[in-house]
């Protein structure tokens, strides 16, 4: 799923926190319709030329968390069209027609993707981005979608933002304290 993502996010140029998915659902000729859904937050269907991306109006909760939400809801959706776009799912013709079991798996492999839209590993540059409420602001994902990504970073993200301040202190170290820093 990861590469997924970073594949796709290189076709629309990398770009920096808060990304804007509506190039990428451009691409893969993705209409998008915010709608009433009673229920769900967002649904998928297949056209003939493409997909149909509709996503919820009718969330509760203060304006900036809904509005999150719905982004959220919309990597969601669009990681099914570049995952999944091989599996019988969703079609005018005839809906949901994958087992439950499939569709489970399904929907964690979604939201790992969207993860990777939203809040791709290039946009960790420093220690502040390991803080949930600095890393929602930053991408504009709800704090939840933000203290995941951070709980699931890799090692290697994780020990090149510690060695890079490291470096840093030592740095102001030897510069500020007039001296040399052993480890």
């Amino acid at each position: 799923m990861e590469q997924i993502a970073y594949v796709a996010l290189a076709e629309i140029g990398n770009p920096q926190p808060p990304i804007d998915l509506t190039p990428l659902a451009r691409i893969f000729n993705c209409r998008i319709q915010f709608t009433y859904l009673k229920g769900p937050e967002g649904y998928t269907v297949r056209t003939g030329t493409g997909y149909h991306i509709y996503i919820a109006t009718d969330l509760r909760g203060d304006a900036e968390t809904v509005r999150r939400r719905q982004r959220w809801t919309l990597a969601h959706e669009l990681s099914h069209v570049l995952a999944h776009w091989d599996l019988p799912w969703n079609t005018t013709d005839e809906l949901d027609r994958i087992s439950p079991e499939l569709r489970g798996v399904l929907e964690v492999e979604a939201n790992w993707c969207a993860s990777r839209l939203l809040i791709p590993d290039y946009c960790f540059n420093g220690l502040e981005d390991l803080i949930p409420a600095v890393l929602s602001n930053k991408c504009d994902v709800n704090f939840t979608p933000a203290e995941k990504r951070i709980n699931h970073l890799s090692r290697a993200i994780r020990n090149r933002l510690f060695l890079e301040a490291l470096e840093w202190i030592e740095a102001d170290l030897w510069f500020n304290g007039g001296g040399f820093v052993s480890s």
